[in-house]
């Protein structure tokens, strides 16, 4: 799932970098929410935040075959899904209540989150 959120959000990213537009399933204007002023988090892009989480995810779960995580390891990852889980909701309720537009591909990127939260709960 890290590495499904990654493409995701790369995929927004890199249409972002060339200025082109997001076609959306749904019918939305998916340009709207990513270009809107809620499209980034303490001056860093919301994508760009996201793609660092699943890479370290991604890479940490990798590793799993080879060596147990250290507990201060696991219980970083346990708060970063926290952190993201919660983002995604808060994000949610912007895109349907304060924009009142969706983007799929940030859709797939709440689920996504939401279920590493579920997975990574102890």
């Amino acid at each position: 799932m890290a590495f499904l959120g990654f493409v995701d959000l790369f995929y927004i990213s890199w249409k972002k970098k060339k200025k082109q537009k997001l076609v959306c399933v749904l019918g939305s204007d998916c340009n709207k929410v990513i270009n809107s002023s809620y499209a980034s988090l303490f001056g860093v892009d919301n994508t760009k935040m996201g793609m660092i989480y699943y890479a370290l995810l991604f890479f940490f779960v990798l590793m799993l075959p080879f060596t147990s995580l250290p507990f201060i390891v696991t219980l970083g990852l346990f708060f970063m899904s926290v952190a993201a889980a919660l983002t995604s909701v808060y994000l949610l309720v912007i895109q349907l209540f304060v924009l009142k537009e969706q983007c799929d591909y940030c859709l797939v990127a709440a689920l996504i989150n939401i279920l590493l939260f579920l997975l990574l709960s102890p």
